[in-house]
């Protein structure tokens, strides 16, 4: 849920800027007050005011700044992860009478961010180098996105 409405590609443009700004190459006193404002728009991005901001803005920064270092990115993910259980999970199961099918439908809808921790095995067949195709795909995906969601909305909109 978000202030703004679902809109993931303001979420991902927000989180590029804080990333962009954490990473920027300017003399050391202008760095530190640009990785400064970074941290400041990550907290930002905190309220959910934008769709998914509250795990995908720190899921991108904590993956631009262990890049480099698997272990270090796959510990920080797994404290991302145990920190958005500790908020999400007690919402999650404050059902009254609650039944297993209750509870898994709770979880499912209020604390599924915690599964973006099975991420992490699929992280480790990327090489960093582009495939054979990638160049000639890459544009096939920049139309199905915003194509596929546009459909979604045409057919919820006509089938009443």
């Amino acid at each position: 849920m978000s202030i703004l409405g679902d809109n993931i590609f303001l979420t991902l443009f927000f989180g590029a800027v804080i990333v962009c700004l954490w990473d920027n190459h300017q003399k050391p006193k202008k760095k530190q007050l640009l990785k400064i404002a970074s941290i400041v728009l990550l907290v930002i991005g905190l309220i959910p005011i934008l769709e998914g901001s509250f795990v995908i803005l720190p899921f991108m920064l904590i993956t631009q700044l262990t890049h480099q270092n698997i272990k270090k990115r796959n510990w920080y993910y797994l404290g991302l992860m145990i920190v958005l259980l500790a908020i999400e999970l007690p919402m999650a199961l404050s059902i009254p009478n609650p039944t297993p099918l209750m509870i898994f439908d709770s979880i499912a809808m209020n604390a599924s961010d915690i599964f973006f921790i099975s991420i992490i095995p699929f992280l480790h067949f990327y090489s960093g180098k582009l495939g054979q195709y990638d160049h000639k795909l890459k544009y096939l995906f920049y139309l199905f996105y915003p194509a596929h969601l546009w459909l979604i909305h045409l057919i919820s909109n006509f089938s009443g």
